[in-house]
């Protein structure tokens, strides 16, 4: 993990939500140490207002390294995946 790199706002990073779906996310706030604040698009196409896709958030998002959590945590583009961690309701390798 580049900490620097994940300490600043509007870094592309990816982020697994609670319930193990994948997302693209963007950092929206840093805590310090790798903890984040994350906003993505909701994996659910029925969530659309006059702005396309509504967006979600994450918050005191934990780095993929620093938790044992199956979800709930963000890793940097180009770290290597779980093989667990869905993207947009199907398993990503």
């Amino acid at each position: 993990m580049d900490q620097e790199t994940c300490n600043k706002v509007g870094t592309a990073v990816k982020v697994v939500d609670e319930v193990g779906v994948l997302h693209h996310g963007l950092v929206t706030n840093c805590w310090g140490g790798s903890c984040l604040n994350v906003a993505f698009l909701s994996a659910d196409e029925s969530k659309v207002d006059q702005y396309g896709r509504q967006t979600e958030h994450l918050s005191s998002c934990s780095h993929r390294d620093g938790t044992t959590a199956p979800g709930r945590y963000w890793f940097i583009a180009g770290e290597v995946k779980p093989e667990t961690v869905q993207h947009y309701g199907r398993k990503e390798a």
